[in-house]
């Protein structure tokens, strides 16, 4: 959206710029902010080399893991250590320090490529990113089918899936070359890479399947549960630990259902923590049978976001293993009659056109060939991939074998049963504690066991039981005696058109349908309302709120209350064409935010805002006038998306009057703003396009800069301005002024 400017004209404009030297940010030869879109594709990328100064040490440890009498590969080997990596890019070079460590379960992760040895490794960088990753693997090809998992997943990204970035790349591991599979970790950059807000990631646990003691491969699965990812997120504060405990509690019940299904009837890949007509789940199923993908289906392969704002668990693909060259195994899913274990019905009509129109603008395999190697080898790769994927897709259409095993399924629900659970792990001498239930109290947790007991510990011990199944260096188990419906009491929803409302219980509404008009008032500061799915086109909708007064425990309490919202008035994933939206009042993080969605032609008033007044995230939107008066924090605040301010006057923004983050883009016509701290910030990949500002009382005009590690510098064009502060920016930014 925002106009080329070439190389030379950036570096020789002159402006009024304070520059920054920030250390932890000059690990490129070159500006980030001059390269935005570059940085945003793997083609870009021509070597990522690692260098371990303890060089020795690494062999030694590669040898005994290849040396070892395991087939799998022995957890106490897979030592960290400390790496620099380079990143050679087609327009310069980043260095970025590191550490890393052995990949993989099994020893099909290391290799000999004459005589060399290759091994998969996990990445972490203490500083920089590689395609906003922060943390990734770089895996033997053949440890995920080589080209067949880039081709997946830009198949499942363009289906609307949680996808990993995944592309080949040349490496350079201690002076041995060869290709891997770069693929990012499940981590909040993966969320914000999918346009999904930070929240819980799960996985199936597989401490127990084959690294415990001397049991055999899988023989203790029916007790193997699952566990979270993103430890650190819980730890952020309460009402992100009140989301991680209640999710975590429905997956649990997930696997214990599916452990106790498969110990009486080898439903090898029943697991469904939503309701079983979830359309997203059975969809992802699909797909995945499509693909040959079986292994990512199965409980311990794994992962699930928890989308808080739906109240419902998305999966995120991984490891499917998948041939997407091969025909549908028909005969496989017939002889172990497994189908019905994992497709109770078919997908949805509507899916199963998607997936028949898939690179009907040749996108799809552009974003395929630039995550390639071998052009060549990929095109040819690529026409038949895609299309043995359409033929597979199109049999749940028209095949009745399908639909026949899909009738058998059991969707009865098993109930949390722990007798059978004691008595496996008694009948195969597995000591492990049960933790039925996690309370919060004043200023720790009360854990109850199945024996009656209880502990009282922290915060800390709650996330090492969640991710490492371990409670006072016990092997221990979180499966809660839960009522999932206990949440609901706390709301009450409605439906108008195809609009699903849900409020917190002292909202009051009033609407006029004819008129296409709601109105919603608080009876206590802290009260909101959600509207989702739907469309809002040519709605008027009003907020009411009640002035807040900020309290002593502010600086503690996060952004987000228990249900995933920073706003009064949330608008999510819907269509708001010529909408209009006023807030007034209101204690809440955000006075409206819109996330997900698109529309043009809005127009939002917001008075009194505590802290930021519009609040945009993953969304397109063009927005006619805008009208803010008093806020908190900012007064614009988008990130994730692409944005349009076609008239603005914001007045009396305490910190940003606007701030564009995280990858978006925006153009505003004419901006007026009166006091604030900060006319304009552009940060973290951001390109921000002004045609006409005008600024008065601020302190400082314009602000460009990077502030997260998994970003870099931003891009600021203003064209014609009338401020007289200071301009900002940082090293690794840039900012043009003038006409163009």
């Amino acid at each position: 959206m925002l106009a080329k400017v070439n190389l030379v004209a950036k570096q020789t404009i002159a402006v009024l710029i304070v520059f920054f030297s920030l250390e932890a940010y000059s690990e490129c030869n070159f500006s980030t902010g001059s390269y935005i879109d570059e940085l945003d594709n793997p083609s870009h990328i021509l070597l990522i080399e690692v260098r371990v100064p303890k060089s020795s040490s690494y062999a030694k440890n590669l040898f005994k893991i290849y040396s070892s009498k395991t087939k799998h590969i022995p957890p106490n080997l897979k030592k960290k250590f400390k790496a620099n990596i380079i990143v050679h890019h087609t327009f310069g070079e980043c260095i970025y320090k590191a550490t890393i460590r052995q990949s993989g379960d099994w020893k099909d992760h290391i290799t000999l490529k004459n005589g060399q040895p290759t091994r998969s490794l996990d990445v972490k960088l203490k500083n920089g990113n590689i395609l906003n990753a922060v943390g990734f693997k770089l895996l033997v090809p053949a440890t995920r089918n080589g080209l067949n998992e880039v081709l997946a997943s830009v198949i499942l990204k363009d289906l609307g899936f949680i996808v990993p970035e995944t592309f080949e790349v040349n490496t350079s591991i201690n002076g041995v070359d060869s290709v891997m599979l770069f693929q990012e970790k499940s981590a909040k950059e993966l969320l914000e890479r999918n346009l999904k807000r930070e929240g819980p990631i799960f996985e199936g646990d597989e401490s127990l399947l084959w690294s415990y003691r001397d049991y055999e491969r899988f023989e203790l699965e029916p007790i193997a549960t699952s566990r979270l990812v993103n430890d650190s997120w819980f730890e952020k504060g309460k009402n992100s630990q009140a989301i991680v405990l209640q999710s975590y509690a429905i997956l649990q019940n997930a696997y214990l259902e599916y452990g106790y299904k498969n110990q009486k009837n080898k439903y090898e890949f029943s697991l469904f923590p939503n309701i079983i007509e979830d359309n997203k789940t059975i969809n992802y199923h699909a797909a995945l049978i499509a693909m040959n993908g079986k292994h990512g289906l199965r409980p311990h392969n794994r992962k699930f976001y928890y989308n808080a704002l739906e109240d419902q668990f998305e999966p995120i693909y991984y490891d499917g293993d998948v041939n997407l060259l091969q025909s549908l195994d028909l005969s496989y899913w017939e002889k172990y009659d497994s189908i019905k274990s994992v497709l109770p019905r078919n997908p949805s009509i509507n899916f199963i056109k998607l997936s028949q129109s898939l690179n009907s603008n040749g996108k799809l395999k552009e974003n395929f060939l630039n995550r390639v190697t071998n052009l060549n080898q990929a095109d040819k790769f690529f026409q038949n991939g895609i299309t043995q994927f359409k033929e597979n897709m199109n049999i749940f259409n028209t095949n009745q074998t399908i639909k026949l095993l899909s009738e058998n399924f059991d969707e009865s629900f098993i109930e949390p049963n722990y007798e059978w659970y004691q008595n496996f792990m008694d009948l195969k001498g597995v000591e492990q504690r049960i933790v039925t239930g996690i309370d919060f109290k004043d200023n720790y947790f009360r854990f109850s066991f199945q024996n009656k007991g209880f502990f009282e510990g922290t915060a800390d011990n709650v996330s090492k039981l969640l991710t490492r199944n371990n409670l006072e260096e016990k092997k221990s188990v979180y499966i809660p005696v839960i009522n999932i419906n206990s949440k609901k009491n706390e709301y009450k929803s409605m439906n108008i058109g195809s609009n699903f409302i849900r409020m917190s219980k002292g909202i009051n509404v009033e609407i006029i349908e004819d008129q296409k008009t709601i109105k919603f008032v608080q009876s206590d500061p802290l009260d909101w309302v959600l509207i989702a799915n739907g469309d809002l086109s040519f709605w008027n909708i009003t907020f009411n709120g009640l002035e807040y007064v900020r309290g002593s425990t502010e600086t503690t309490k996060q952004r987000f209350n228990d249900f995933g919202l920073t706003g009064c008035l949330t608008i999510y994933n819907s269509q708001i064409n010529q909408s209009n939206f006023s807030a007034n009042d209101g204690g809440c993080e955000d006075s409206i935010n819109i996330i997900n969605s698109f529309g043009k032609n809005i127009t939002v008033i917001v008075k009194n805002a505590q802290a930021d007044a519009i609040d945009a995230d993953f969304s397109d939107l063009e927005f006619e006038n805008l009208n803010i008066i008093n806020a908190a924090n900012d007064c614009f605040d988008v990130s994730g998306g692409s944005y349009i301010i076609k008239y603005g006057i914001l007045k009396n923004c305490q910190d940003k009057a606007i701030s564009v983050g995280e990858k978006s883009s925006l153009k505003v016509n004419e901006i007026i703003i009166n006091d604030a701290n900060i006319g304009v910030a552009a940060k973290d990949l951001s390109k921000v396009l002004v045609l006409q500002m005008e600024a008065n009382n601020i302190n400082i005009c314009a602000d460009v800069k990077r502030k997260k590690q998994e970003f870099g510098g931003a891009e600021l064009i203003i064209n014609d301005y009338k401020c007289s502060a200071k301009i900002d920016v940082d090293a690794e930014s840039v900012f043009i002024s003038g006409d163009l």
